[in-house]
Parts: C-alpha cells; sequence; structure tokens
C-alpha cells in the first residue's frame, strides 16, 4: 500500500487541478503561495485564541479586566457591521435592486446610502428608546437587566448607525476620485475636498444631535413629570449619538491623514492600490511614511486623553441650559471620542502599511486581475494576518500597562483611553476581515447558491444570510455572558482600586501602595505597632 501511494504521488513540482489536470507554473506557484499564507493564519489564529484563553484567566484582575473589555469590544464591532451590511443589503434589494452596489461613486447609489443612513439613525433613537424601560433583574448573575442590555447594545447600535454614515461620507469624499487621471486634472479641488467633507459630517452631526434632542425635550417634558427612565433614555441617547458620530469622523479623518502622508487617494472602503495603468497593484510606503502616520496616531491619542480631561471644565464655565452650553458640552464629548477611535483607525493602518511593506508581502507576488507582476495587496489572507499582529500587540500593550502601572492607577483616564484605542485597533482589523471572508464568499457562491437570480441579487441574498447568521450567533453571547463577564471585572478591579486608596489614606498603610490584591491584604493585617513598610 505504502508503494502504491507513493507511486501515485504526483511529481515533485507539479500541481493538479480538481479535475485532474496539470496546472501551469504561474497557478502552480499561485496555489503553493495561498496554502503557505493560509498555513501562516491558521497557525496565528489559533495562537490568538489560545492567547485569549490564558489572558481571559489570568490571576491579575487589572489583566483580566483589560482582556474581557477588548473581547467585548471586538464583538461589539463585528456584531454591528454584520447588522448594518445586512441591512444595508436587505435595503439595496427593497429600494435599489437595479443598482450596482460596487460602483460606489453612482449618484443613485449615494442618495439610497443617504436614506438608509437615516434610517438607521432612527433605529438607534427607538433602540436606546427601549433600553431605557428594560426591568428586571438577570438571575444567572444577579446583574441589572437594564446594566447589561445598555452595555451590550447601546455601542453596538451606535455602531451599526455609525458604519452607515460611514458608507455614505466615504463614498462622497473619495468615491469619484479613485482614478488617478480625474484625481489630477482636479488636484486643487481634491485636495480641499477631502479635507472639507469631515467637516460638513461633523457639522451634520452637529444638527442631527441637536434635533433629535429637541424632539425629546418636547417627549420628555410633555407630561411635566420628569422619571428615571426619561433621564436615562436621553442620557444614553447623547452617548449613542456621540459614539457613532465619533466613529464615522474618525475614519474619515484617517482617510485624509492616509492621502496627505501616503500621497495615495484611499477608497471608499480604505483599501489603497498604487497609481498606475489601471492595475489592482499594492501600495509599499516609506518606512519615515509608517513612522509619520504612527506619531498622528500617538498625537490623537495625547490630544484625546487632554480633551477627556479638559472636557467637562470647558462645558462647566458656561450657564447650563443653554444653546451655548449644549454646543460646547456635545462638542467636547465628540471630540474626546473621534480622537480616541482616530488612534485606533491609525494604529491599524500603522500595522497594514508595516505588513505591505514587510517580506510576507513578497509571498504574495502573485499576478493580479491578469497583469503580470502586480499583486493583490488586500486578500483574505493579508487582513487576518494584520487581525492577528493588531491582536497580539494589544496583547503586549495591556501587559505592560498591567505590570508598569500600580493597581489604584489602572482605572485613570491614561490607561482607560489607551485601551479603547487597542480595543477599537482590535476591532476595527477583525471587522475587515471578516467583511472581505463574506464579499470573497459571496462573489464565488452567490451565484451557485441562487442560480436563478442576477448575480447582483444573488450576491446580496447569500450576504443576507450569512449575515445574519452571524449576528444571531455573536449577540446572543455578547449579552448572555461576555458583557456581564466584562462588567463584573471591572467591578471587581473597581473595588480593589477603592480598597487601596481608602487603605493609603489610613493609618495602616504609610508607603508605597501595594501591588497586587495579595500584598494589599498584608498590608490590612498587619499589626498596628509594626511598622508597614
Amino acid at each position: 500500500q505504502v508503494h502504491l501511494a507513493r507511486e501515485c504521488r504526483p511529481p515533485s513540482g507539479i500541481c493538479w487541478d480538481p479535475h485532474g489536470d496539470a496546472m501551469s507554473e504561474s497557478e502552480c506557484t499561485n496555489c503553493q503561495v495561498v496554502d503557505t499564507v493560509t498555513a501562516f493564519v491558521i497557525i496565528g489564529m489559533t495562537a490568538v485564541f489560545v492567547s485569549l484563553f490564558y489572558l481571559a484567566n489570568a490571576k491579575s484582575r487589572e489583566l483580566r479586566r483589560y482582556t474581557w473589555n477588548i473581547i467585548e469590544t471586538t464583538i461589539s464591532i463585528v456584531a454591528a457591521i454584520m447588522v448594518s451590511e445586512t441591512g444595508k443589503d436587505v435595503f439595496y434589494l427593497m429600494v435599489a435592486n437595479e443598482c450596482n452596489k460596487s460602483n460606489s461613486s453612482s449618484l443613485t447609489l449615494v442618495v439610497i446610502n443617504l436614506t438608509y443612513a437615516l434610517s438607521c439613525t432612527s433605529v438607534m433613537q427607538y433602540v436606546s428608546y427601549r433600553m431605557a424601560y428594560v426591568t428586571g433583574t438577570d438571575l444567572s448573575n444577579g446583574l441589572s437587566r437594564r446594566l447589561i442590555i445598555t452595555k451590550a447594545f447601546s455601542g453596538t447600535i451606535a455602531r451599526f448607525c455609525g458604519f452607515s454614515w460611514i458608507t455614505f461620507w466615504a463614498s462622497l469624499q473619495t468615491g469619484n476620485f479613485f482614478n488617478e487621471q480625474e484625481a489630477t486634472e482636479k488636484s486643487t479641488f481634491f485636495f480641499l475636498w477631502i479635507l472639507i467633507v469631515p467637516l460638513l459630517a461633523l457639522i451634520a452631526w452637529m444638527l442631527l444631535m441637536r434635533l433629535f434632542f429637541q424632539i425629546r425635550k418636547v417627549i420628555i417634558h410633555r407630561d411635566g413629570i420628569v422619571d428615571d427612565e426619561e433621564r436615562e433614555w436621553d442620557s444614553l441617547t447623547k452617548k449613542n449619538e456621540v459614539d457613532s458620530a465619533g466613529l464615522c469622523v474618525s475614519f474619515l479623518l484617517s482617510q485624509v491623514i492616509r492621502f496627505y502622508v501616503g500621497q495615495v487617494i484611499p477608497l471608499p472602503t480604505g483599501v489603497e492600490y498604487a497609481p498606475g495603468d489601471g492595475r489592482r497593484a499594492g501600495v509599499k510606503h516609506e518606512a519615515w511614511q509608517i513612522v509619520v502616520l504612527f506619531l498622528c496616531a500617538v498625537i490623537a491619542k495625547v490630544l484625546g486623553t487632554v480633551a477627556d480631561t479638559m472636557g467637562p471644565a470647558w462645558s462647566g464655565q458656561i450657564q447650563e441650559n443653554t444653546l451655548r452650553h449644549w454646543l460646547v458640552h456635545q462638542f467636547a464629548l465628540l471630540q474626546a471620542n473621534l480622537l480616541h477611535k482616530e488612534a485606533g483607525w491609525l494604529l491599524l493602518f500603522t500595522t497594514t502599511w508595516t505588513i505591505n511593506r514587510s517580506a510576507l508581502m513578497s509571498m504574495l507576488r502573485a499576478p493580479s486581475g491578469g497583469h503580470k507582476g502586480s499583486f493583490e495587496p488586500d486578500s483574505v489572507q493579508v487582513r487576518a494576518v494584520t487581525a492577528t499582529l493588531c491582536s497580539y500587540i494589544a496583547f503586549g500593550s495591556i501587559l505592560l500597562l498591567e505590570r508598569c502601572l500600580p493597581v489604584e492607577k489602572q482605572g485613570g483616564p491614561v490607561p482607560k483611553g489607551l485601551l479603547a484605542s487597542l480595543a477599537m485597533m482590535v476591532g476595527f482589523a477583525w471587522r475587515r476581515c471578516f467583511g472581505m471572508s463574506i464579499d470573497s464568499i459571496t462573489r464565488d457562491w452567490g451565484k451557485l447558491v441562487f442560480s436563478s437570480f442576477d448575480t447582483v441579487k444573488a450576491e446580496l441574498l447569500l450576504e443576507i444570510i450569512i449575515g445574519s447568521i452571524m449576528a444571531l450567533t455573536l449577540l446572543p453571547a455578547l449579552v448572555w455572558y461576555i458583557t456581564p463577564t466584562t462588567m463584573i471585572a471591572e467591578a471587581a478591579c473597581a473595588q480593589t482600586r477603592r480598597s487601596i486608596l481608602e487603605a493609603r489614606r489610613s493609618t495602616l498603610v504609610t508607603c508605597e501602595a501595594p501591588r497586587n490584591e495579595v500584598e494589599m491584604v498584608e498590608h490590612l493585617t498587619q499589626p498596628r505597632d509594626v511598622p508597614s513598610c
């Protein structure tokens, strides 16, 4: 049997297709490259899951809290894009089935995207209202159902709305300019236009927030009584609006920064192709451009931390219940929110630029789009490698935070803001990976599964099915397990920090603060007449 197996083995260096025919040398090379990269991806993703197991069950409470926060944010972002893309595809089938969804420069599609974004904004307002009136206690963990639902779904519904507005504004920002010749002919206009669009988006969001604020004000005060649920509704909706606007404007700003630093026009989806004769060639940015993009992320992080600290002071100097107070307060919140998210976007694209410049991309130099010498810079494998690397960057960063900062400072604005940006980076990376995975499946299998429909409808239907299954899988896990676990971890860490601060103010601890819970117990159990250090 071994002899027969050896005799039947294909000759070395020859690849065979499913029909048993020998492939050409270039096709064989492509096959080997895909196999090698897929092997790296499988090993890397397995390592990520195993690392998550260790981090989520670490002895350090702070490390567990950091890990669960990253997991919660990542799952929320992926679930949000699944719901957003599914809703958009349903919307396309209902009102724009004759419109090719890939033609992002179409005026008809821009109008459709605007209508869909406004619909998503209305959905966010309604869901925020319903969440504020949830009552009861979760019997499995004893936590308030309103707290669980709010923490699990408020970020998800805000991102769901934000992604819909990204689709609209990004198509306006660069949708008509991915042709290098058109952008060159209108270079002056484009240099101004790519800057104006984020400003227009910011103004539009402020107007929308003010409009819905006035509507809520009329509804809340119609009976002359403001109860706790109505206060919660107003507060929750404001938070969701700021979160959604921050996501949208931060992506548009990242497009601007990447264009000015990298000198390449990004597509509305965020992908970059090198200028040329229409070939889908990748961009290999210079080392100094990668460093500048990383420095921009650092600057955005610092400015976001400053805005977090100074924002309440700015709005507190103005008389309350005035239009000026509302504008300053909302703008300060939005500024801090979008800067933290901006750091996450820029860290993600810094990682992407680094991978595109690395030796890994030389393995992918296979013909792309029928052009010899060019390669596909934005494949599922590349995005999976990027997401894996971003995950390990986040893991390393939270390990450093846990080791370098005292326990009582772990909940401060600096680690809190850094954790938010790291979680956004990881979430955006995996969101892009899953998004392209679904696009690849629907592109190749849509017509096979729904042969009676045309190509566009078949792809939309299959994308709706896959997106719905993923959303229905992720959302229950988020609300039943991930969010309650994150809340418990945060509460335990907050209690530890409070105990340490109280002990520092007492006569029991007079020197350096304990590094962990064990040291805290040792300090608290010392006899009073024994020096504590």
